[in-house]
């Protein structure tokens, strides 16, 4: 295994590894502990690469011991939101289901098995299923031409352009409308997110944020990083984690940001955006007083929440009660439906 270096007390795990959660590279007890209360002894989530102080290391609200010992994949998503200015969806136990604007069929996803990666544009959605990218709803930018790939990994959805990322031979390819370079990814290195907004998109990889596409207010030019773990990508900026602190570029790089203890997950807007830490939500808007309370005033009753998700001027968390979404909403239709099953 590559991340061994040393194991002074031979538990398993490397000391550097036991360090960086915390745990006794000299005390071989701490292999067999749950430091997160999830189902999985510690030295169980190094060998499966989970994260050994998250109870829920991919975000979908299932522990990971609960995924694991029902045949799961603990860092696979089960369940996963996309929305965008007029229609959302998620994966879920029913299959994808959508909800807003049903027009050209963008909201009426065909029967897809195995969805991973769901993503939503102005007029279409998209999922990957058993490597391979599924597209519905509109076509007038060439967003359903979707490019012979190998098996696709990596998935980003724009408002009309996609682009996604195969690990197989390292391949990038984008599509759709190019008005502003969207289709035209830099040379990606084993990138590990990339996220679309609404003409541009960010990426993480080997060599650190690279993004490409519409870039009017530097949405597209991101500062120097040290170690980013998440980007994402909105209408007129993007933001990233790193080092625990979050660092926004474009309209909002001078946003005041609310006081956040370990940011796990990110979702900008069009004026406004939210974090998810520890505590819980916290939203602001590009400037004091710019944004109106609603749109950066989260819900009291989120139980858990393990995900969020923007559009221009509303969010939508996934919690264990479900979708919620708040904000101003351009519609009535883009409240979820109170049908959305979970298990």
């Amino acid at each position: 295994d590559p991340r061994y270096q040393s194991d002074s007390d031979q538990d398993g795990m490397p000391d550097s590894w036991e360090l960086q959660f915390g745990l006794d590279p000299f005390s071989v007890s701490d292999a067999e502990t749950d430091l997160d209360s999830d189902g999985l002894p510690n030295g169980e989530e190094f060998t499966l690469g989970t994260n050994p102080q998250l109870r829920d290391s991919d975000r979908d609200s299932l522990g990971d011991g609960f995924e694991f010992s029902n045949g799961g994949d603990p860092l696979d998503p089960r369940y996963e939101l996309a929305v965008r200015s007029s229609h959302g969806c998620v994966t879920s136990d029913e299959g994808i289901q959508c909800w807003g604007n049903t027009g050209d069929g963008r909201a009426s996803p065909p029967t897809i098995s195995n969805s991973r990666r769901i993503g939503v544009g102005a007029q279409h959605s998209c999922v990957i299923s058993n490597g391979d990218v599924i597209c519905w709803g509109a076509n007038y930018n060439g967003e359903q031409n979707i490019p012979v790939m190998p098996p696709v990994d990596i998935l980003a959805v724009g408002e009309q352009s996609i682009c996604a990322h195969s690990n197989v031979e390292n391949q990038t390819s984008c599509w759709g409308w190019n008005g502003n370079g969207e289709t035209q990814a830099p040379d990606l290195i084993n990138p590990k997110q990339i996220d679309a907004g609404a003409q541009h998109y960010c990426a993480i990889d080997d060599e650190g944020v690279k993004c490409w596409g519409w870039n009017g207010n530097q949405e597209a030019t991101p500062p120097e990083l040290v170690d980013p773990i998440l980007v994402d990508a909105g209408r007129y900026s993007s933001c990233a984690i790193d080092q625990g602190q979050v660092i926004c570029w474009g309209l909002q790089a001078r946003s005041t940001l609310p006081a956040l203890s370990d940011p796990f997950d990110l979702a900008v807007g069009a004026y406004h955006s939210c974090a998810l830490d520890e505590d819980g939500i916290k939203c602001w808007g590009w400037a004091p007083n710019a944004v109106a309370p609603a749109i950066i005033t989260p819900p009291e009753n989120l139980s858990n929440p393990v995900q969020i998700e923007a559009g221009d001027s509303y969010t939508c968390a996934l919690h264990d009660g479900g979708v919620a979404c708040w904000g101003d909403l351009p519609a009535t239709n883009l409240v979820p439906p109170e049908s959305l099953f979970f298990d």
